[in-house]
């Protein structure tokens, strides 16, 4: 792996054989190792729904049945009882996103 931080060089969560993420104190960077690559390729395959394009408004929120909500899929009733402030921070920030059912592509 090419790094480019001296701390992270001689950082214990850099060493090979890791299987989970870790990341590096002082530049962020994640380390992530060939086991756990191939387990969340595992675990997408798996999954009913994919990521779909990211919700503007809480009209269009409040149309779907699934949504992703940081990389988690959630149903529409759990995203209901949230308080309005953070699903509105959520949408500004990007962070909902259009539950597309993998049979229907």
């Amino acid at each position: 792996m090419n790094n480019p931080c001296t701390h992270c060089l001689s950082a214990e969560h850099f060493k090979i054989g890791k299987t989970q993420k870790r990341s590096c104190h002082y530049c962020k960077e994640i380390s992530v190792c060939d086991k756990y690559l191939r387990h969340e390729e595992y675990l997408l395959s798996k999954r009913k729904y994919r990521q779909g394009e990211p919700i503007t408004s809480l009209d269009e929120l409040l149309q779907q049945q699934f949504v992703y909500v940081f990389r988690s899929i959630r149903h529409i009733e759990v995203v209901k009882h949230l308080q309005l402030a953070t699903i509105l921070s959520a949408i500004d920030r990007k962070g909902i996103y259009k539950a597309i059912k993998k049979s229907e592509e």
